[in-house]
């Protein structure tokens, strides 16, 4: 890897290389975490995505031999390097959006491999800098495609004078950016309600036409920050009324360990965001944030492309 990266194109083609190797490595951790968990656990009578997220949550505390030590040692410092090297390329008007466009595509496998051993919820808590910062780019990304293309530039200020703003950035514009990944990276992460909205805010001017639903996906989203809070509001002295919380407000019992849409493959259903109805399947700490115990469930939600409904609760 060079000192310095000319560009960042060459940066994003580096990334490439050490997210492939990332990957391959974390598929040895998921196999190893799965081999330990299938003898303490019957897996099968649960399903395969209830089944990935479980071992994926197991991840996090599952004990490691060396050969796995060395090798999270060794995926961080790769990024680490990286970003050495990209720290010195300047950004410009003609590069701006590829260097923000590679920042973001950085951000996902950074927080991702950084928070592969947290043994708790909360200790993502210490990246909330981290989630603003990236929460901005993200925003500046999808403005400035909208204010490069003038009739849907138009068209989102019309909607926002007349309420009837839709996504109207180009079809597919953020394939590749990560962008979108990002988006729900961080709400998934943080709990500082400010930062999930706008993450949720954004996601809703983006174009997923062909692809999948904006507002399929905003409402996976709006459900997963609705019930955290909502349990954060059971668990405290907030009343029934608050709207906005920090990340200290959210409690480890009111926290998803791990949460994902299911099912997460759709095999060759590739209308699967046209349901009017959204699933996910999440893992959280026993009763009274047990770290000890790990509870699989699922949630089912209307998506009414303006309101969504809880309409189905389902714990194991």
């Amino acid at each position: 890897m060079p000192a310095r990266f000319s560009d960042p194109d060459e940066a994003s083609l580096h990334l490439e290389i050490i997210t492939a190797k990332i990957f391959d490595f974390y598929d040895d951790l998921y196999l190893h975490t799965q081999d330990v968990l299938g003898k303490r656990r019957n897996l099968n009578e649960l399903s395969e995505d209830a089944q990935d997220l479980l071992v994926i949550a197991s991840l996090r505390t599952v004990e490691l031999n060396d050969f796995l030590n060395a090798g999270m040692e060794e995926a961080r410092c790769s990024l680490d390097t990286w970003m050495a090297s990209f720290a010195a390329v300047t950004q410009t008007p003609s590069n701006r959006l590829s260097h923000i466009s590679t920042q973001v595509f950085y951000f996902c496998v950074w927080i991702w491999s950084q928070t592969w051993r947290d043994a708790t919820a909360t200790l993502v808590d210490r990246y909330v800098p981290q989630f603003e910062y990236f929460t901005g780019l993200c925003e500046q990304y999808v403005e400035s495609h909208i204010a490069n293309t003038p009739l849907r530039s138009e068209s989102m200020a019309r909607g926002k004078l007349d309420g009837t703003g839709t996504p109207d950035t180009p079809p597919a514009f953020s394939l590749g950016s990560g962008v979108i990944t990002c988006l729900i990276a961080i709400v998934e992460k943080c709990r500082t309600s400010s930062i999930r909205r706008r993450c949720i805010s954004t996601l809703r001017k983006i174009n997923l036409q062909g692809l999948s639903d904006t507002a399929y996906l905003a409402t996976y989203l709006t459900a997963i920050v609705e019930y955290e809070e909502q349990s954060a509001m059971l668990l405290g002295t907030y009343g029934d009324t608050k709207v906005d919380f920090q990340v200290s407000e959210i409690p480890e019992a009111a926290r998803f360990l791990e949460v994902g849409m299911a099912p997460a493959h759709h095999s060759n259903n590739f209308d699967f965001y046209k349901s009017d109805q959204v699933s996910f399947v999440y893992v959280t700490h026993g009763s009274g944030g047990d770290t000890d115990e790990l509870l699989v469930g699922e949630q089912i939600v209307g998506v009414s492309r303006t309101a969504i409904s809880a309409v189905g609760l389902e714990q194991r």
